[in-house]
């Protein structure tokens, strides 16, 4: 199943200038199996790796502030997903 979270960061990955989620996870500092199994549903990243990621991809505050909001409401879904299973 495609999570939400992944779908997410699946865009924000192809609107920026890294080419894989390999590249990603290197710079937030996490292994590439880690970053996995966040996109995966297998385990959600915690709050530190979320700032990370909206640091990693937005400049401006504003934007991060959207970043980290838009990842906390996919993976909310996600888990009322799981729940529902």
């Amino acid at each position: 199943m495609k999570t939400n979270f992944r779908t997410y960061m699946e865009h924000v990955i192809e609107t920026s200038s890294f080419r894989s989620q390999k590249q990603v996870a290197n710079a937030i500092g996490v292994p590439t199996s880690t970053f996995s199994n966040w996109l995966n549903g297998r385990h959600q990243p915690p709050y530190n790796a979320i700032i990370a990621l909206s640091v990693l991809f937005y400049t401006k505050v504003e934007l991060r502030s959207l970043c980290v909001y838009n990842m906390i409401n996919a993976l909310s879904i996600d888990e009322e997903q799981k729940e529902k299973k």
